[in-house]
């Protein structure tokens, strides 16, 4: 669990980063779908059909729209032919990439530094 550094807000900090750290890795897990996807040479309507979801589940999650629950995530990336595991440990390394691009503020928007 990250630690912000401002100590008075830190209960509240906490769930905030936490909240990002997840929309951030709806975000890389969005992304990482849409690059396998477009890698196959697929549509949205065709990935949706292999996965046995709608087009439009599959749309939101690579724009981030949309978090994908468990099972969804697994119904693409059987999909995608590539094991969910696969597909989650990439969003993670996409996560940590774009986490190092991006400023750090507090709840204030204030600059500042996590630490870990």
């Amino acid at each position: 669990m990250c630690r912000v550094w401002n100590a008075a807000d830190a209960e509240l900090s906490d769930y905030r980063i936490i909240l990002g750290i997840m929309d951030e890795l709806t975000v890389a897990l969005g992304q990482v779908i849409e690059y396998r996807r477009l890698a196959r040479g697929y549509s949205w309507r065709t990935l949706a059909d292999r996965s046995g979801v709608s087009a439009n589940t599959v749309r939101n999650l690579e724009r981030g729209v949309r978090s994908a629950r468990i099972n969804i995530a697994a119904r693409i990336a059987v999909g995608l032919g590539v094991p969910l595991s696969r597909l989650v440990r990439q969003a993670e390394r996409r996560r940590a990439r774009l986490r190092d691009l991006a400023p750090v503020t507090d709840a204030a928007g204030r600059a500042g530094r996590v630490q870990r």
